[in-house]
Formats: structure tokens, sequence, C-alpha cells
């Protein structure tokens, strides 16, 4: 059941992709870096013009994420780590098993139906994205079929 879910929903993210490339490119709007790699063709001036931004950038977050978790921000750490393991060596302890059944609960049946709720989200998301992608596509279709028909008409009355 599972293989046939994980399928169903690669076919949708394909389908959804390919209309979302076709209409965007459709639109102006399209994938440049993607389309070439697709034709097999050289990407790598455009790839130069991105990528070292997008590295800089990168670090920068990345040491923003990664700086207050450094030693000195959290002085106690250590000790706090260790009383833990500490606790974790003797599960026996009456103390620690006391606070185990404290905060552990059984699962509730409307915990079970909000997570099920929750995973269709991602299916009602996929539905979405592509009715967007449907109807920019046809805008799109709409909007030059219009403009034919205004070229045929300035011609008729030229």
């Amino acid at each position: 059941m599972v293989a046939a879910e994980v399928a169903q929903s690669a076919f949708e993210l394909g389908v959804f992709i390919a209309l979302g490339l076709d209409s965007a490119r459709a639109l102006g709007l399209g994938v440049p870096i993607l389309e070439r790699l697709l034709r097999r063709e050289s990407i790598h001036e455009q790839l130069r013009s991105i990528l070292t931004p997008a590295l800089l950038v990168g670090m920068v977050v990345a040491a923003a994420e990664i700086v207050p978790e450094l030693p000195a921000f959290h002085p106690n750490r250590a000790a706090a780590n260790i009383s833990a393991e500490a606790a974790a060596i003797q599960p026996t302890s009456p103390r620690l098993m006391e606070k185990l059944e404290a905060t552990s609960a059984p699962v509730h049946p409307a915990t079970r139906i909000l997570e099920s709720l929750a995973s269709a989200v991602s299916a009602e998301e996929n539905a979405r994205r592509f009715l967007v992608s449907g109807i920019a596509w046809l805008l799109w279709k709409c909007g030059r079929s219009q403009a034919k028909m205004r070229r045929r008409n300035l011609v008729r009355l030229r």
C-alpha cells in the first residue's frame, strides 16, 4: 500500500513539474539552467554567476546557525550532559521511572485522526499546485489566442 502511495505521489509530482515547466516557459518564466541540463547543453556559464553568491549566503547562514551552539554560549552544557548520561545508565531509578510514567501518555484516537489529516495536506497542496499551473496555462492560451485575433482584425482593417 505504501509503495502504491509513493508511486502515485511521484507520478503526480512529475506531472505537476512538467506542466509547471511548460507553462512557465510559455509565460517567459522558464528555468534556463534546468532546461539546458535536460537538453544536455553546457551550463557552466550560468552556474558560475549564480554559484558564488549562493555559496557565500549559505556560508553566512550556516555560521549564523552554528555560532549560537558553541560551548562559549552554553557553559553548563557539559555538566547537563553528564547528569543526563548518569540518569540514563540507571533506568531502574524510581525517580526516573516516575518521571517517565508521568510524562508519557497513551495515544488518543483524536491524535491519530489529526496525523492522518496532516498527511492529507500534502495531497491537497499538490492539487492546488496543479490547479494554479492549469489556470496559468489556460490564461496564457486565452491571452495568446486573443492576441492572434487582434492581429487578424488589424490586418482586415488595413
